[in-house]
């Protein structure tokens, strides 16, 4: 009697567990924290004309940023060019390749905004308030790796 009441709670318990792991897994997982917390903000590009350009945004807080800032959110990655014409990545996945490194991939959307999205894969470095965005360009006869540098603004 004892083995048949024990037999039988093990057998609710394990369908309690696969029903519980089911809805679980049914359930959407939150895409709004994709890219690490390290990266997100505004960023422009480490020079002096970079340097001004974030000093006047922190001055005066437009709505717009100025070309080539990079603006890095939960989700996405927009990088300024002259009005409207935005270049957008869209993160789909990131993987940790070390600390402070991450492989990136996302679907790049450009002006003016009626091609198809491309994939792209990206490495990004932070180290302090400095950040490394590698790019792999295919040209017709060379392929190399680009990195741009940044500085954190706000």
């Amino acid at each position: 009697m004892l083995n048949k009441f024990f037999a039988s709670c093990v057998l609710a318990l394990g369908m309690a567990m696969v029903l519980a792991g089911g809805a679980q897994a049914a359930s959407p997982r939150a895409r709004s924290d994709l890219t690490p917390i390290g990266m997100r903000g505004i960023w422009y590009p480490k020079t002096e004309a970079g340097a001004q350009q974030c000093a006047r945004y922190v001055r005066r807080r437009p709505v717009e940023l100025d070309p080539g800032a990079l603006q890095i959110g939960d989700q996405n990655i927009m990088e300024w060019g002259p009005v409207g014409q935005h270049k957008v990545v869209f993160v789909v996945d990131v993987r940790a390749k070390r600390r402070s490194t991450w492989r990136l991939q996302g679907l790049l959307d450009t002006y003016p905004y009626e091609a198809p999205k491309v994939l792209e894969t990206y490495v990004f470095e932070v180290r302090k308030d400095e950040l490394r965005w590698s790019r792999r360009v295919v040209d017709l006869v060379t392929e190399r790796v680009e990195t741009s540098v940044y500085v954190r603004c706000v």
